[in-house]
């Protein structure tokens, strides 16, 4: 299996789908979330994080997500941390199947 396959399998593997989507779209509505409403997309990944950066996020998590009305309730799904769950090497291949989801014909850096 190359990088991508098996990092599409941890994905699969750890449920990552039920919240950004079989193909890392999102559309999982995240209540008043900055983030309209949703949990993110993954298909810009590539865009915003490096490979090492993706990993950081990765096992530390993201558990204060930003309010779009900041009197409103806390957005009820957030990023969970992995680093205690997610082995060394499963990490090394999820970031290469994050970043395949980039639209082709775009660059990407990895």
């Amino acid at each position: 299996m190359t990088p991508v396959e098996r990092g599409h399998a941890v994905f699969q593997k750890y449920g990552c789908f039920q919240c950004h989507g079989p193909d890392g779209k999102g559309g999982v509505h995240n209540t008043n979330a900055k983030t309209a409403e949703q949990v993110p997309s993954l298909i810009y990944v590539a865009d915003g994080y490096t490979k090492d950066e993706l990993k950081k996020f990765i096992m530390t998590g993201e558990r204060d997500i930003p309010r779009m009305n900041l009197a409103g309730p806390e957005p009820p799904h957030f990023m969970p941390s992995w680093g205690s769950v997610i082995s060394s090497n499963e990490l090394d291949d999820l970031p290469a199947f994050l970043f395949s989801l980039k639209p082709k014909g775009e660059k990407s850096d990895f």
